[in-house]
């Protein structure tokens, strides 16, 4: 633990955060231009948040408080106003329930 600062550790690109020469970074970076990430639709947020909480979509839009289905609809609307890929009310629409029961309690 009383190890000072090794020059060897913080060598190479970005503070020794991606190991290789210039030359080799440059082709890293050109390559992640080239393919723009897309960001998910409201298909994927929904199916992959589905997979997680163990809830079936159609189950989403069930009227109530079901503490597993109201965290599910939370756990998608803290994604989608954290990345900002769709919309709330594309959410709502898509699990066919009212706005307001599409809110993170986060």
């Amino acid at each position: 633990m009383g190890e000072q600062h090794r020059k060897e550790f913080h060598s190479g690109n970005l503070g020794g955060q991606l190991l290789g020469g210039d030359e080799f970074a440059e082709n890293i970076f050109k390559q992640l231009e080239a393919k723009p990430i897309k960001p998910p639709t409201v298909e994927k947020i929904v199916d992959a948040v589905c997979t997680i909480c163990d809830v079936k979509e159609k189950e989403l839009s069930k009227p109530g408080r079901q503490r597993k289905l109201s965290e599910a609809r939370g756990l998608i609307a803290w994604f989608v106003v954290d990345k900002r890929s769709v919309t709330l009310t594309s959410v709502a629409k898509k699990i066919e329930r009212d706005l307001s029961a599409c809110k993170c309690r986060c």
